[in-house]
């Protein structure tokens, strides 16, 4: 997916409600202004989303609102690329993990991400973020959740990388172990490399992709194998989908 225009803090107000088809009249009671400011937001915002029409930019303002608009899931930055690389170290029995996100920011203010590192099966030995070593503020379905500040008086289109740093107990040192990596924020692409610390590689490596727990097809994903381990590159990971892989010897 492409990230949303940078909308002003006014046509982020049209959005949702132009999503749900509201006529310009409703939108301009709804948000206490004249029609023909609401016209005016409508123009900017389909230059912005290069649509002749509102029929025509819909599909683009849908997938917009449910990314980064809806109570629930208000992202602030799009995330350009989300890079994995995690080391199974069978002598040590732990998996090492180094992620970085490369992010743009679509509000005129950023003051804080969420991380969150997998917990269930996977004893947490440290987690280190931008160079701190931050406290879980939850505990989540099997997953810790960190907040962690990101860079003070962040503008709309600033460019920022966060780097974590995760090391995890293995759920097991030589059988039916797995790495799951998920994308917290809607990404452009993500790519992930796993790499095997052990006298003698796996047997078997497979992936799978979920979504909503639920396994699911992604055809945009792009796997190659080696005797090392693998690696991995989606160009549209889109709906937080996590991406498993199991090996087993």
């Amino acid at each position: 997916m492409i990230p949303p225009p940078l909308l002003t803090p006014r046509e982020r107000d049209c959005l949702p409600l132009l999503v749900s088809g509201k006529t310009r009249h409703e939108m301009a009671r709804k948000l206490d202004v004249s029609v023909e400011t609401i016209k005016k937001h409508v123009r900017s915002m389909l230059k912005k989303y290069d649509a002749a029409n509102i029929r025509d930019a819909l599909p683009a303002m849908r997938l917009h609102q449910e990314y980064y608009f809806d109570a629930t899931a208000n992202f602030e930055v799009f995330c350009n690329l989300a890079k994995f690389s995690a080391v199974i170290d069978t002598e040590k029995k732990e998996v090492l993990t180094q992620i970085s996100h490369h992010f743009t920011a679509i509000s005129p203010v950023v003051s804080s991400l969420h991380f969150s590192a997998v917990t269930d099966a996977f004893p947490l030995i440290s987690v280190e973020i931008d160079g701190m070593r931050p406290k879980p503020t939850a505990i989540r379905a099997g997953r810790a959740i960190f907040e962690t500040p990101v860079v003070p008086a962040v503008k709309q289109g600033t460019q920022f990388t966060r780097n974590a740093r995760v090391t995890r107990t293995m759920p097991a040192a030589y059988s039916d172990g797995h790495y799951a990596a998920l994308c917290m924020y809607p990404s452009e692409r993500l790519e992930m490399d796993v790499v095997f610390r052990s006298t003698r590689p796996p047997s078997h490596i497979d992936v799978t992709v979920c979504l909503h727990s639920q396994q699911v097809q992604d055809d945009s994903l792009v796997i190659t194998q080696s005797s090392q381990g693998l690696r991995l590159v989606s160009y549209d990971p889109s709906y937080q989908k996590c991406y498993v892989v199991k090996w087993a010897w």
